[in-house]
């Protein structure tokens, strides 16, 4: 956002108070594109650097699997130079299937109703 009071067009900056600033297209620094077509684009189901995608079994429902992300860390360095393992921590993936590379569904085809047998079995509804 331009200071208050500013002027901005394509060729000329205006301060109030100030003398006009005029520059012509080459002062226009050219942008360049850093991303070719052949770059890669990296996908949700692509796994990230040292970590890797792990189910848990549901609490509640054991036939679901919780996907979580195993983020290995590395050894810590004491000021003596010792190295003590560090154990690896897990976070809930929030990715859905989508971030499974096992899974080989389309967005057109939508998601399993992992839900239906559930709802069903609730006997509340038609």
């Amino acid at each position: 956002m331009p200071p208050q009071g500013a002027e901005i067009s394509r060729t000329a900056v205006r301060f109030p108070g100030a003398q006009p600033f005029s520059f012509s297209e080459h002062h226009i620094p050219q942008l360049h594109m850093i991303a070719t077509n052949d770059s890669f684009e990296p996908h949700s189901r692509d796994q990230l650097p040292n970590s890797k995608r792990i189910h848990l079994p549901g609490q509640i429902h054991p036939d679901i699997r919780v996907p979580m992300r195993e983020i290995s860390l590395t050894d810590t360095k004491s000021y003596t130079g010792a190295l003590t393992p560090n154990e690896p921590v897990r976070v809930y993936d929030c990715s859905g299937p989508w971030g499974d590379p096992d899974f080989a569904g389309t967005p057109e085809e939508g998601l399993p109703a992992l839900r239906a047998k559930w709802i069903r079995d609730r006997g509340d509804v038609e």
